[in-house]
């Protein structure tokens, strides 16, 4: 006999969660001799298998999802399906992500879920306790409490084992540390408001904005295909000019079609690269002080020949918690705000959220590019030195 237990405790207090519902799931075998297990299935989504085999088929993902998926096999979206299918498959890598006729591939199908489930609640202390396990395997342990986000982790228990865990508030709140937060304009702070609010998952961020900072986004544009990796998708531009446009600040300039060639809308991170023609935006160099509202641009190759590739938001420190329930601590020295066009790597989406970073990371690292510059907005600079001088 072997026993799982663990505390729960709050993200940012630290104080103990009590009545919260724990549960282990598994293979109902994993479960034959347990005193108390019960039917664990899970009735919010169909089981999902990768174990359907298909040989003859020709085509790309898409085609293959509508020829062998779509509507056919429940609990997995079209997303889910691009992403995973290379993993399952990596042969189709190889094979420019296109399916062969003369391969197998393993495709998903609804399996009977088949599960049993041991349920306990964490008591005053944030204290649990599930007991009696006796065979080896992997389970699911899940915790879920009212106003809190859910936590979920498969693992594999063979022994007794201890598991604590902290939960987030479902309450996003990220908050400015700005020393000097009082004293700068309104523009500023409203600009900052705005970039902390826009910290966690795309598709929330999007559903949180307005119909009005809705239609800065890229995403607006493919609200007709959810099955787009666009679709409410918010790149790294969006966020500098949602920002900006939330701050009442003018961001209506012309653009350097020079270097930038089509990238000249506040879609594209060139929007924001400085040029003669353009007296309302002024580089600085990246020597402190930083004022909140500083852009980051960031590229590749000679800056003169070379459009911008990249574009993230200085906001000075802050920390809390995020709409993806991810805790930001004031000790992680976060102080930028980034986010990123989405894009398939490794069969894999990336960029889907908007995240925090640190300063020294983004002069240090160019965020994987080959240089970083600052530039500033000239009406946010004489904002602000109006309010508490410059820095």
């Amino acid at each position: 006999m072997f026993a799982l237990s663990g505390r729960v405790i709050d993200s940012v207090s630290f104080a103990p969660l009590k009545k919260v519902a724990v549960a282990l799931r598994g293979s109902a075998e994993l479960f034959v001799n347990v005193p108390g297990a019960e039917d664990g299935q899970l009735p919010a989504a169909p089981a999902v298998a990768w174990t359907r085999e298909v040989t003859g088929f020709a085509g790309n993902r898409w085609q293959c999802w509508e020829k062998h998926v779509r509507d056919q096999v429940h609990g997995i979206t079209w997303r889910e399906f691009f992403r995973d299918v290379a993993e399952v498959n990596p042969g189709l890598i190889e094979d420019g992500f296109l399916f062969q006729r003369d391969k197998t591939y393993y495709l998903p199908v609804n399996v009977p879920q088949g599960q049993r489930c041991l349920r306990t609640t964490t008591d005053d202390d944030g204290c649990y306790a599930l007991t009696g396990l006796d065979q080896p395997g992997e389970y699911e342990l899940s915790f879920e409490l009212p106003g809190y986000n859910g936590f979920r982790e498969l693992m594999h228990l063979c022994a007794d084992a201890e598991r604590n865990v902290a939960l987030a508030s479902q309450e996003a709140r990220v908050v400015s540390n700005h020393p000097n937060y009082d004293q700068l304009p309104e523009p500023a702070r409203k600009l900052i408001a705005q970039a902390l609010s826009m910290l966690g998952d795309d598709h929330v961020v999007f559903d949180s904005l307005s119909p009005e900072l809705q239609r800065l986004c890229h995403g607006a544009y493919y609200l007709g295909d959810p099955n787009s990796i666009y679709y409410k998708d918010i790149c790294c531009a969006d966020l500098v000019t949602i920002c900006l446009h939330a701050a009442g600040l003018d961001y209506n300039w012309p653009t350097d079609a020079l270097t930038g060639g089509e990238q000249i809308t506040p879609h594209a991170a060139n929007y924001y690269r400085p040029w003669p023609g353009n007296p309302k935006l002024v580089e600085v160099d990246l020597l402190p002080p930083w004022l909140p509202g500083d852009i980051l641009i960031y590229g590749n190759g000679a800056f003169a020949t070379n459009r911008v590739r990249h574009v993230n938001l200085y906001v000075g420190r802050f920390s809390g918690v995020d709409r993806r329930g991810r805790v930001l601590r004031y000790s992680d020295h976060y102080e930028v705000v980034n986010a990123s066009i989405d894009f398939i790597e490794d069969g894999i989406e990336r960029g889907t959220g908007i995240v925090p970073l640190t300063l020294d990371y983004c002069i240090k690292c160019c965020c994987g590019y080959e240089w970083c510059k600052r530039v500033r907005l000239v009406e946010l600079q004489k904002a602000c030195s109006a309010s508490y001088g410059n820095g």
